[in-house]
C-alpha cells in the first residue's frame, strides 16, 4: 500500500510539474502572439519533451523574426542602391520636421539632381546608369555624418 501511494503521490508531483511547465510555455506563446514580439525568446532549457517543444518555439521565433527584419529592409530601401527610398524619407522627414517645432532647433536638408540622367541611360544603357547611381550612391554615403540620412527621394518617370 505504501509503495502504491508513494508512486501515485510521484505521478502526481511529476504530472504537475509537467502542467505547471506546459502552462508557462502556453503564457509565452500567448503573450508573443498578443503582442507581436516575435524577438522575446522562451527560456526552457531541459532536455526533455517540453525543453524540446520550447526550443522549437524559439527557433520560429527567430525565423519569423530575422523575415519580418528582411521584410521591413526590403520594404524601406532602395533595391539597387539600398538606401532608404521615398516612403521612408517622408517618415523620417515628417519625424524630423515635428522634432524642429517642438524644440525649434534647426533642420538641414540638401536635396540634389542628377543632371540629365535620362540621357546616360539613353545614351549607354539601363546598366551602365544604375552603375551611375550605385557610385554616386557610395561617394555620399562615404562623405556624410552617420547622424545622416541619405534617401531616394525621387519621383521617377517612364
Amino acid at each position: 500500500g505504501a509503495i502504491l501511494i508513494s508512486v501515485i503521490t510521484t505521478a502526481m508531483v511529476i504530472g504537475k510539474t509537467i502542467i505547471d511547465r506546459l502552462h508557462i510555455l502556453l503564457s509565452s506563446i500567448t503573450n508573443t502572439m498578443n503582442t507581436g514580439d516575435f524577438a522575446q525568446y522562451h527560456v526552457m532549457s531541459s532536455k526533455d519533451e517540453i525543453g524540446i517543444v520550447s526550443k522549437a518555439f524559439n527557433d520560429l521565433l527567430k525565423t519569423t523574426n530575422q523575415l519580418i527584419i528582411e521584410k521591413e529592409q526590403l520594404a524601406e530601401t532602395d533595391p539597387l542602391t539600398k538606401i532608404y527610398n521615398r516612403l521612408k524619407f517622408d517618415n523620417i522627414f515628417t519625424s524630423e520636421m515635428m522634432r524642429v517645432q517642438r524644440y525649434g532647433t534647426p533642420l538641414s536638408l540638401i536635396m540634389f539632381d542628377i543632371d540629365d540622367f535620362k540621357q546616360i541611360n539613353d545614351t549607354y544603357g539601363h546598366n551602365v546608369g544604375d552603375n551611375v547611381l550605385i557610385e554616386i550612391t557610395k561617394i555620399v554615403s562615404n562623405n556624410i555624418r552617420t547622424t545622416d540620412i541619405f534617401a531616394d527621394g525621387a519621383v521617377r518617370s517612364l
